[in-house]
């Protein structure tokens, strides 16, 4: 009764046509077009029929601005356009999770809605990417989250549309990274997927649709360290 086969349709219908349309696509595997261009909604956000409307925005944009292959120069083109509409930082407010439809007159919220207006402009054209976030960062002591676009040879590289030039680089916010994790539409077979049915586990690491991507940013990071507590099934590091 709400998301009718109509909205779907027309979501479906956009985001193949630019997923086929330009050639840095050429190799982007359907299991990754799922992930990073096809999704209809971000999140809890409201629904909205927000596609098209990013899609006739900023589609004559990108095709007057880059007509080459590479996927992180059609990004940044895509960024630049971006930078040029205003976005006003505000924590001062405790906001709702704001919706395509809101976002695209109204550039307004925290990181979070930063992410999802660059969101919703790149899938729009057909440029695969996502967010990556940090439940604590090391910096903020708070929640964290930054886009990141995925190249051709399946890296993902992290921005800020805001204050970023999109490039081939994973530590260009200048901040420390702490464990990042990315929400997938997918089941994620990673660690996870083993705690799921384990109440005794925290819930965010009960998450099937959550992705450990700190190896993006750091390489191997396991460490092991001696635990002096008995009794304790699980320790937690912050």
């Amino acid at each position: 009764k709400i998301i009718t086969a109509d909205y779907l349709i027309e979501n479906i219908d956009l985001s193949f046509e630019v997923w086929k349309k330009y050639p840095w696509n050429k190799h982007l595997s359907f299991d990754d077009f799922c992930e990073f261009i096809l999704p209809y909604r971000i999140a809890n956000e409201p629904l909205s029929n927000w596609r098209k409307k990013y899609y006739e925005h900023y589609m004559p944009k990108l095709d007057s601005l880059y007509k080459g292959t590479d996927v992180i120069d059609a990004c940044s083109a895509v960024n630049q356009v971006l930078k040029k509409e205003w976005f006003y930082y505000n924590t001062d407010f405790s906001l709702p999770h704001l919706g395509g439809d809101y976002l695209f007159t109204t550039r307004v919220g925290y990181c979070r809605d930063a992410c999802d207006v660059a969101t919703y402009a790149m899938r729009s054209v057909g440029i695969p990417i996502t967010t990556d976030y940090y439940i604590y960062s090391p910096d903020l002591r708070t929640w964290h989250c930054w886009n990141v676009v995925r190249d051709t040879t399946g890296q993902c590289y992290p921005f800020w549309y805001t204050k970023d030039e999109v490039v081939r680089s994973v530590a260009n916010d200048g901040r420390r990274k702490g464990k990042a994790y990315r929400d997938c539409y997918g089941m994620q077979n990673g660690r996870f997927k083993k705690w799921a049915t384990d109440n005794t586990v925290l819930p965010f690491f009960r998450n099937c649709f959550v992705k450990d991507v700190t190896d993006n940013y750091s390489g191997l990071n396991e460490i092991s360290l001696p635990i002096a507590v008995s009794g304790c099934k699980y320790a937690y590091l912050g």
